[in-house]
Formats: structure tokens, C-alpha cells, sequence
């Protein structure tokens, strides 16, 4: 989020003195540097005087009763939950982000057949000895598989999709 766009996030908090000493000073600091966000708040501010300083008009001692009736007359509508969906495009991306990858790694590497000890001998001369041996030991052990496994490990940096994945 830019900091403008926070910044006008706070201007109701800060109007009502509701914002915490830290965001009162960042928000200040922001104004002071920022003649934009700074004379949008000045508007705002105008606003909100206006509309305070407008003759306070009573309401009819009868509103309450009426207000009630009418909405017993109104048929009741059902309660909407917003509820976010994940859009079209993230699985089919995901999908296709997927194929790509077993594409261009798993095929190759089931399409390829190199005697065991290949990447040794290929080795430049620059190798340790030791590495070379653990590079060795490590195909003869795995000359005779005949599945791969692949671990995909995503990261999910925000909360609704750390609740989604737990979901």
C-alpha cells in the first residue's frame, strides 16, 4: 500500500485524536511532505466543520414508530457473506507453472540415459577429490531407482492465503 493511500486511511482516526502516538507522527511527517495528502485532510476537515456547524433539526416524535412499522411491511432479505473466491487464473496458473516444470526437468532427466559415474568422469580437474567420491557414491546408490519425487515447497507470505492453504 503507498503511503498516501495509508495515510488516508488515517484521516478519520486522527480527526477523532483515535490514532496511536507513532501514527500520529508518521502521519504528520507524511503532511508535512506530501501537499497533496495534506490538503486533502485540510478539505476533509472543512467538511466535517460544515456539517457540525448545520442547525440540529429534531426528529418527529412519531419517526421511531413508523420507521418500525415499514420495516415489518418489507419482506425480509437474507444475509450476504462476502466471501473472497480464489480467481480463475491462480489455479490455471499454477497448472501450467506445474507442467512447465515437469516439462523441463523430470522429462529430460527420464529421456537421458548415462551410465552410472558419467558426472564424475565429466568432473573438472578443479573439483575436490572428496566431492567427486560423494558424487560417485551418491549415483551408485541411486543407479537402480526408478521413481522420482518431487517436493515443491510454496511460500505463502499473506494471511488470507496461509487461511486458504490451512482451509
Amino acid at each position: 500500500m503507498s503511503s498516501c493511500n495509508r495515510s488516508r486511511d488515517l484521516f478519520g482516526a486522527y480527526w477523532d485524536d483515535e490514532t496511536t502516538l507513532a501514527e500520529r507522527e508518521w502521519l504528520e511527517g507524511h503532511f508535512a511532505s506530501c501537499a497533496g495528502c495534506r490538503e486533502s485532510y485540510e478539505q476533509l476537515v472543512r467538511t466535517l466543520e460544515a456539517v457540525a456547524s448545520l442547525p440540529r433539526v429534531e426528529a418527529a416524535p412519531d419517526l421511531a414508530e413508523r420507521a418500525l412499522a415499514a420495516a415489518r411491511r418489507t419482506s425480509p432479505t437474507p444475509d450476504r457473506i462476502f466471501v473472497r473466491e480464489t480467481p480463475v487464473w491462480v489455479p490455471v496458473t499454477a497448472a501450467a507453472a506445474a507442467a512447465l516444470l515437469v516439462l523441463f526437468t523430470v522429462v529430460p532427466m527420464l529421456t537421458q540415459s548415462k551410465p552410472a559415474g558419467t558426472m564424475a568422469s565429466n568432473t573438472p580437474a578443479v573439483v575436490e577429490p572428496r566431492l567427486v567420491s560423494l558424487i560417485r557414491a551418491a549415483e551408485q546408490r541411486t543407479a537402480r531407482n526408478m521413481r522420482l519425487t518431487l517436493t515443491i515447497a510454496a511460500n505463502y507470505g499473506g494471511r488470507w492465503d496461509i487461511l486458504q492453504a490451512v482451509n
